[in-house]
């Protein structure tokens, strides 16, 4: 979870790291799904629904008052994981595919659209 709070650039590299650590281990679709459960929980939350969040035994790694994104960047990304394990699944390149996310993911976090 704490990868999708903290894209910045010195971590990307590690990030890339533990993709490929992931993919090895044939884990990568648990963090495609991982990763779409933190972006729904984070966008119930933006709309107040508290009681429907998975992850909100987690108070210490989220400050839950204060997500870091908008409900526009949480669709964007949200559409962005489905494309990629769409991809995954059609045969693309897992490192490529899952490494070109989280790119994505700070792009929109830094508020540069993506297409």
């Amino acid at each position: 979870m704490n990868m999708l709070l903290n894209l910045t650039t010195e971590f990307m590299v590690e990030y890339c790291g533990w993709i490929e650590k992931w993919i090895k281990q044939d884990l990568h679709f648990f963090f495609l799904e991982f990763c779409l459960a933190w972006l729904r929980d984070f966008t119930l939350l933006g709309l107040r629904l508290d009681r429907e969040v998975i992850n909100k035994d987690r108070p210490r790694e989220v400050d839950w008052d204060r997500i870091p994104f908008s409900a526009e960047q949480l669709q964007w990304m949200m559409e962005l994981t489905i494309e990629t394990e769409m991809a995954v699944q059609a045969n693309a390149s897992k490192q490529l595919a899952l490494e070109s996310l989280l790119v994505q993911y700070k792009q929109i976090k830094n508020g540069v659209l993506v297409v």
